[in-house]
């Protein structure tokens, strides 16, 4: 999976309809931070977008994937009637979105979409598993907490899953800023992905998860939020 290639179509088709990066941002309930890192492939849009921007823009998961579309279409305005040949292509699609994510086949997978009921957080990801491997891919982190007036030069990132006896560390990202900025910058240009860890578990509670965030200002101090994570269905 080319994520430029990804990008860069998703950037034609925001041109080619006449939207922003901030208008499109509004549309998808993202930030316009996080439109700029899908179109310099940094990250991909979750699940369920990917479902939304294919019926939007009138073009496949499939076409959206590849990066290129097999026929430029004009985008419908709404969907009245639901046929079952169009649903029949869109499970298809879906069964192909698995495959590429997870890069294995011949295995029952199940997805799930990441959110945060923090007040402090919006987030958006998604997790996709089976019996043996975990991907989870946060593409969205965005801080709506107070503002302080710091400035802030470095912060980590883990994923933590919680089991039976104990919470187990799925992985940790550390960024280092050049420019010392504010915690809202300093956390919407953040992209975090974990692909094909080993499973602890074969299902999850939709509270399995949580992400601990670590930033440090300037003068050395350092703050920690404990951010909880919800699983929900991706419905169709």
């Amino acid at each position: 999976m080319n994520q430029e290639k990804i990008g860069e179509f998703i950037k034609k088709l925001r041109q080619d309809n006449n939207l922003t990066q901030k208008d499109l941002a509004k549309k998808y309930n993202v930030t316009y931070q996080a439109v700029s890192k899908w179109e310099r492939g940094l990250n991909i849009p979750d699940i369920s977008l990917l479902k939304q921007m294919s019926e939007d823009f009138n073009i496949s998961i499939e076409e959206l994937l590849s990066g290129e579309a097999t026929e430029i279409k004009p985008p419908q305005t709404k969907r009245k009637k639901i046929h079952i040949i169009g649903l029949a292509i869109d499970i298809v699609a879906l069964l192909t979105l698995i495959v590429m994510l997870l890069l294995q086949h011949n295995s029952t997978y199940h997805f799930r979409k990441i959110t945060s009921p923090s007040n402090d957080f919006n987030i958006t990801g998604s997790i996709a598993y089976d019996d043996k491997k975990t991907s989870i891919y946060i593409s969205n982190i965005e801080y709506t907490g107070t503002e302080e007036e710091k400035s802030y030069k470095q912060i980590e990132c883990s994923i933590y899953q919680k089991l039976t006896d104990y919470e187990l560390n799925l992985g940790s990202k550390t960024y280092n800023i050049d420019t010392p900025t504010t915690l809202t910058n300093i956390i919407n240009e953040i992209s975090f992905n974990l692909e094909k860890l080993e499973n602890n578990n074969k299902s999850f509670s939709s509270d399995s998860f949580y992400l601990l965030i670590s930033v440090t200002d300037t003068n050395g101090k350092e703050i920690i939020f404990k951010v909880p994570l919800f699983l929900s269905k991706v419905h169709n």
